[in-house]
C-alpha cells in the first residue's frame, strides 16, 4: 500500500484507496482493524485529500465498525458495502419481485443510517439467480440455485491453437469438484455448477421479457 501511494498518491486522479477488495467474513476482526488503521495512516501521509475506503467484510453492522476510528477523526473515511441480490436463497414467491427487492434495499440503506461514515454502495447487480457459471467458485457451490440453471454450450477461448487447448466435450461430467459435490447425488448442488457433455450454466429463465 506504501508503494502504492507513493507512487500514485499525488496523481490529480487519484482520489480513493480501498486497500483490499471483500475479505473473508471469518477474517478476524482485530486483525482487520489493525491493516486499515494502518493503511489510512499511510494514505493521511502520502494522499491528504483523497478518501480511505475501507470494506466491511460482508459484516454490515454499525456496532463492529463505528468505533474503527474515533469520532473527531474519521474525515475522508467511507465505508465500502456490497450487496447482490443473486446470493440470498429467498422464497421466489415472495421477495423476488420487484417490491420485495426494493423493500430489500431500503433495509440496507436504513443499516447505513447507523454507520458514522460515508457508505458507498460499491458493487451491486440487479441479477435475481446465481446460476452464471462458476459465479460461487470454480466448480463450487457456494449456495443452491434459487431456480433452475439454463444450460448454455460453453464458451470456446479467444485465443488460438497451440496457446489455448479445449477440454473434453464429450465428457459426461468435469472435476475438479467443489466442496459440496456428492459423486453418490448426481442431483446434488453441485449438479447446476459442473459442466456437462460441453454444456455450461447460464441465468434461469424464470424471469424474462415478458
Amino acid at each position: 500500500m506504501e508503494h502504492i501511494l507513493k507512487k500514485w498518491g499525488k496523481h490529480p486522479a487519484f482520489g480513493a484507496l480501498e486497500p483490499v477488495n471483500e475479505p473473508w467474513w471469518f477474517t478476524p476482526l482485530d486483525e482487520l482493524k489493525g491493516f486499515y488503521r494502518t493503511v489510512r495512516q499511510l494514505v493521511v501521509k502520502y494522499a491528504p485529500d483523497a478518501k480511505f475506503v475501507f470494506h466491511d467484510s460482508f459484516r454490515f453492522d454499525p456496532n463492529l465498525w463505528n468505533d474503527l476510528f474515533e469520532d473527531n477523526d474519521h474525515e475522508n473515511v467511507v465505508m465500502d458495502h456490497h450487496y447482490y441480490h443473486a446470493f440470498f436463497n429467498i422464497d421466489p414467491k415472495g421477495n423476488y419481485t420487484v417490491a420485495g427487492r426494493c423493500d430489500l434495499y431500503k433495509k440496507e440503506t436504513e443499516v447505513a443510517k447507523a454507520v458514522k461514515y460515508d457508505v458507498w454502495f460499491g458493487e451491486w447487480a440487479l441479477a435475481i439467480d446465481n446460476c452464471a457459471h462458476w459465479l460461487n467458485g470454480f466448480n463450487d457451490a457456494g449456495s443452491p440455485p434459487q431456480y433452475a440453471c439454463k444450460p448454455v454450450e460453453c464458451p470456446k477461448s479467444y485465443m488460438p491453437a497451440p496457446h489455448a487447448v479445449d477440454f473434453n466435450r464429450s465428457a459426461e461430467i468435469l472435476g475438479p469438484f467443489g466442496y459440496q459435490y456428492d459423486p453418490k447425488n448426481q442431483q446434488s448442488v453441485m449438479d447446476s455448477r459442473v459442466i456437462k457433455k460441453g454444456m455450461c450454466w447460464t441465468d434461469s429463465e424464470e424471469f424474462n421479457a415478458t
